[in-house]
């Protein structure tokens, strides 16, 4: 193993155990607000954004005068695409504290917003100032430290907007102090990638490779630049076998599943299937036990139109897998489509959980797409070949929608009662508005459909009167 990917491993497995250390404190002392902010600091560091705003929205429980959690909920917000949202908690932490108009953190999304509107003016003037904050450019401050992260990306984000005002000397200057500022840290690939694409801008293509060649293998951010520099050469020069070449030299740099795997996603993004399915067939025989590499075969194998040779894969990946819901749900989806619509069904109703069980939420999502994919079975049986043993098809989908209505329903109380995130509670609702919608779909094609089409879609308004 490489010195820089063993030491990745060793930082990675002491991140996770600090953060199990400050879920156990935060069990046990549930009041205090800090360890709540920090674990939800680390996991939006990790881009873990839907933890991390169930841990702040937690913590605000405890403390809505906490101008460092109205933050963090600001930066969760912005990084959710919630313009508005971030606003508004931007607002709240000035309300609850004045000076934290004086965090990087907080100039880092205030200026973020004027740029979604499109006002570069605000946003340099925000970041010209962020950048003579203390602790931006020198490390010590009486306030404490900044985290490299902000650090790095007021002055990536400075020379951006400068960039994007054509005044590309004065964003070099900025990103040449950066480059020396940060050099070494984890965070460098940002400066760098940020100054190749300002090479870009002024149209010298050689120099942004340059700037990235100049990365020894030895960093830490090796493999993030090298990334980067296969998209420039497929999007700048749109040069595939060299974009293809830049993956293949990361396998050869480091030779394990996840270097094969992002092999094959590249050779995937230029359609060479053929070779991105040997690069996931190696990657899988890297790691046979990591199930989502056999779910992108079969998604490639499909993508040949191979089907007869698709279908097999499932079959045999299954019997490696039983339990796993995706390999079924796409067997299924791929038995429809070559209208075996009793394969499907006999794949399906494997899964389905015994009358009367309460298997955990991720648990019940499964089985009530389970449900709705038997439901679009029987239909399609029901406008052409019957199924065996399911004389009445238009009967099986009414069945099957009504299980899943009732069992989204407690999937909805589930999330509501543990303080999901609003995207994962509204992801639950627009399930529920769509089972109620193709009830009262199936109500209406009847011929006395009386009140069952109107109580259906009553209670898909009832499940979500906003997007509905």
């Amino acid at each position: 193993m490489h010195a820089g990917k063993a030491r990745a491993v060793g930082q990675s497995r002491a991140v996770r155990r600090g953060m199990d250390i400050l879920e156990h404190v935060s069990r046990e002392a549930p009041g205090l607000v800090e360890p709540y902010l920090i674990l939800a600091h680390t996991q939006f560091t990790l881009g873990e954004f839907e933890a991390a705003t169930r841990v702040v929205n937690i913590a605000l429980n405890f403390d809505t005068r906490s101008a460092s959690v109205h933050l963090l909920a600001a930066q969760l917000a912005l990084a959710n695409g919630n313009t508005r949202g971030a606003g508004g908690a931007l607002d709240q932490a000035t309300a609850c504290d004045f000076h934290v108009r004086k965090a990087p953190a907080y100039a880092l999304v205030k200026a973020e917003l004027y740029l979604l509107e499109e006002d570069l003016e605000g946003a340099l003037k925000i970041l010209r100032d962020a950048i003579q904050l203390p602790g931006i450019r020198d490390i010590v401050t009486t306030q404490g430290v900044v985290p490299v992260s902000e650090r790095v990306a007021v002055f990536v984000n400075l020379a951006n907007v400068l960039s994007g005002l054509n005044r590309f000397a004065e964003a070099a200057s900025i990103l040449a102090e950066a480059r020396v500022r940060f050099a070494g840290t984890s965070d460098e690939a940002r400066v760098l990638m940020s100054s190749s694409m300002l090479a870009i801008k002024c149209n010298d293509f050689d120099k942004a490779i340059s700037i990235l060649d100049g990365v020894p293998k030895s960093s830490p951010v090796y493999v993030c630049v090298q990334h980067f520099k296969a998209n420039l050469y497929l999007t700048e020069r749109h040069d595939k076998h060299t974009y293809m070449q830049c993956f293949r030299d990361l396998v050869d740099f480091s030779p394990s599943a996840h270097s094969y795997e992002q092999l094959a996603a590249a050779l995937m993004h230029i359609q060479a299937l053929e070779a991105a399915i040997e690069a996931y067939e190696h990657a899988y025989s890297l790691s046979p036990h990591d199930v989502s590499l056999a779910v992108k075969i079969g998604h490639a194998l499909v993508s040949t139109h191979d089907y007869l040779k698709a279908t097999n894969y499932y079959v045999t990946a299954l019997q490696a897998h039983a339990d796993d819901i995706s390999l079924r749900h796409d067997l299924a989806t791929l038995f429809m489509k070559l209208k075996k619509h009793g394969n499907a069904t006999k794949v399906l109703t494997y899964v389905l959980q015994p009358a009367g069980s309460l298997p955990e939420t991720s648990k019940m999502s499964n089985e009530v797409q389970s449900l709705l994919l038997l439901a679009e079975v029987h239909a399609r049986a029901a406008k052409g070949v019957a199924i065996a043993d399911v004389p009445d098809a238009k009967h099986a989908v009414v069945s099957f929608l009504l299980k899943a209505r009732d069992l989204q329903r407690l999937i909805l109380k589930n999330v509501n009662s543990i303080m999901e995130t609003p995207e994962v509670v509204n992801e639950q609702k627009r399930v529920m508005v769509k089972i109620c919608c193709e009830l009262a779909n199936c109500y209406l094609e009847e011929d006395k459909p009386g009140d069952k089409a109107l109580d259906a879609y009553q209670d898909a308004l009832k499940a979500d009167n906003v997007n509905l």
